[in-house]
């Protein structure tokens, strides 16, 4: 009997080293996330083109959400009445590595690469695009807010896009670019009753410098990028009266320069643009 004993309690030994030894090897360190560092390389990125819009608001519009490799992240927020801010955080790599290692468990990688599912016409279409080092993988959406309500996403996906249309931080702040680009065109001189006109105080820019010709059949708005005092001097001018922050003020809102009528929108570029 009692050599039975010792014999089981020799097997329980041997059981419990390789059970130890089974775990030990399922225990490996974790897999870095394979991303890079750099404050120039974008990692993560939701952007959306299209839908019921104009020439000019759709050359303004900014992605909703950029990820860089050094964790700044600029975002968009909008308010109720429609008009955008555009944020800029910076999150610690620990935080990164959370907003990756979810994005992942979501079963982001798997997802097919298109969502055309949504049948109403004229909505945006969504690239949600996540930047790894050996690999690279967007995935478009057409609809995307119809799409989430009828249950035509995967789960992981509405997920993922919900998570970061909210996305807040401490350390969140008005972004201040280094560059933007100015839009404008001329208009004729009948504008529309109850409408706005500024004069246009901006230094030393001459508008009419920065425009197009007012042409009767077709609006033209011709580009030109600033960058260093002047972007900032045009962008504290221009803020709350234009595209891209605020639409209702940019449809009523006409510049007025050398006694002359223009529409004037603009739009900031991500770092490194």
């Amino acid at each position: 009997m009692n050599k039975i004993k010792i014999i089981i309690r020799i097997l329980l030994v041997f059981m419990a080293f390789f059970s130890i030894a089974s775990h030990a090897q399922d225990e490996k360190p974790g897999e870095p996330l394979n991303y890079t560092d750099s404050p120039r390389q974008i990692i993560f990125q939701i952007n959306s083109t299209g839908g019921i819009t104009s020439p000019i608001a759709e050359k303004t519009r900014m992605p909703e959400f950029t990820l860089y490799g050094d964790g700044r992240a600029i975002y968009t927020r909008v308010d109720e009445r429609g008009n955008v801010r555009l944020l800029d955080a910076k999150l610690s790599q620990e935080e990164v590595d959370f907003l990756i290692g979810f994005i992942k468990n979501e079963g982001f990688m798997d997802c097919n690469d298109n969502f055309y599912n949504v049948t109403v016409e004229d909505l945006e279409t969504t690239d949600i695009t996540l930047y790894l080092k050996e690999q690279e993988k967007t995935v478009k959406i057409y609809g995307t807010s119809v799409a989430i309500q009828t249950g035509q996403l995967p789960r992981g996906l509405a997920n993922i896009y919900k998570k970061f249309s909210c996305f807040s931080h401490a350390s969140e702040k008005d972004y201040e670019p280094d560059k933007i680009s100015l839009f404008v065109t001329e208009v004729p001189a009948e504008i529309p009753e109850g409408s706005q006109v500024v004069k246009w105080k901006v230094g030393k820019l001459d508008l009419p410098q920065y425009s197009e010709e007012k042409d009767s059949l077709l609006v033209k708005y011709k580009e030109t990028v600033f960058q260093g005092d002047d972007g900032k001097n045009l962008i504290n001018f221009l803020k709350g009266r234009t595209l891209f922050d605020n639409r209702g003020a940019f449809l009523q809102t006409f510049f007025k320069s050398h006694g002359r009528l223009f529409k004037v929108a603009y739009k900031p570029h991500l770092p490194y643009e």
